[in-house]
Parts: C-alpha cells; sequence; structure tokens
C-alpha cells in the first residue's frame, strides 16, 4: 500500500516540475535558473538592499553579491547609493532587463496554465487562494521563529 504524499513534498515536487518546465520553455538557454529568480524577485523588489534582496531568496549576502556581480556585467542590474547608509547600495534592474523579465512573466503564466489546465476556474481560483492561505500561514510563524522578514504575496 503506498502511502499519500503529504504536503511538503507534494508542494516541492510540484515546485520542482514548474522549474523543470519553466527551464525548457524559456528562449534564452544562457541565463540560469538563479539568474531568473534573482531577476524575477527583484523585479518585485526594485530599489532594495542586497541584504534584502538575498534575505527574500535565501541566499547568503556574499553569494547574492557574486550574482549581482554577475547580473551587473550583464548590464542587466544596477547598484545605487543608498540615500541614508553610504555602506549600503540599492538594486534596480536595468532597461535591458525589463524585456527579460517580460518573458519571465509570459512563461509563468504559460507554465501555470499548463500545470492547471484539467481545472475549472472555479478550482484554479480555490487552489490560489488555499496556498495563500498556507503561505500566509508559514510566513507568520516564520517571522515569530526568526523575527525576520518574509516575502508577503501579492
Amino acid at each position: 500500500m503506498q502511502t499519500p504524499p503529504t504536503l511538503p513534498f507534494l508542494v516541492h515536487e510540484v515546485a520542482r516540475l514548474i522549474r523543470r518546465d519553466f527551464m525548457a520553455r524559456r528562449d534564452d538557454t544562457s541565463i540560469s535558473q538563479t539568474d531568473l529568480r534573482t531577476l524575477a524577485y527583484l523585479s518585485r523588489m526594485e530599489g532594495c538592499t542586497q541584504r534584502e534582496l538575498a534575505t527574500a531568496i535565501e541566499l547568503t549576502p556574499i553569494t547574492l553579491g557574486r550574482q549581482v556581480d554577475h547580473l551587473a556585467r550583464a548590464g542587466l542590474v544596477e547598484r545605487r547609493p543608498h540615500p541614508s547608509d553610504r555602506r549600503a547600495v540599492r538594486l534596480y534592474l536595468t532597461s535591458r532587463a525589463r524585456p527579460r523579465v517580460d518573458r519571465i512573466r509570459t512563461i509563468s503564466a504559460q507554465v501555470a496554465a499548463h500545470a492547471m489546465r484539467e481545472l475549472s476556474d472555479t478550482d484554479r481560483d480555490e487552489l490560489m487562494r488555499l496556498l495563500g492561505i498556507v503561505h500566509d500561514s508559514l510566513l507568520e510563524r516564520g517571522q515569530q521563529s526568526n523575527g525576520q522578514p518574509g516575502s508577503r504575496r501579492d
């Protein structure tokens, strides 16, 4: 008798399959999954510090710093001085990055449509509503346990 999957296993497996489908659909195979993830998060957090972005992406600040260096050399991200902290910089997408972010959003919508193609509009709405509740519950728990800000969903 097979044990039914647990929520953590199923969510992880769905996320893995979504990433795999996304990477198969991308046009620019020279851009890595980490590049895409960094650009996607930064598009939602423009003007954030490297530390804030590292926390959101769950990378160490030094690892994210190297990632931002790479994206800056590619002309996709720029660092600007923080207005009140000389030691910090704020991160912004460049105009060259915007078409890539638009393409990320387009591919994401295609992946989501494919993944949920068997669901009715009502079921899709309910799935998103329920996942939002699970997300917010885990986010709240994480903030209580480590005092770190989380990534709020839209």
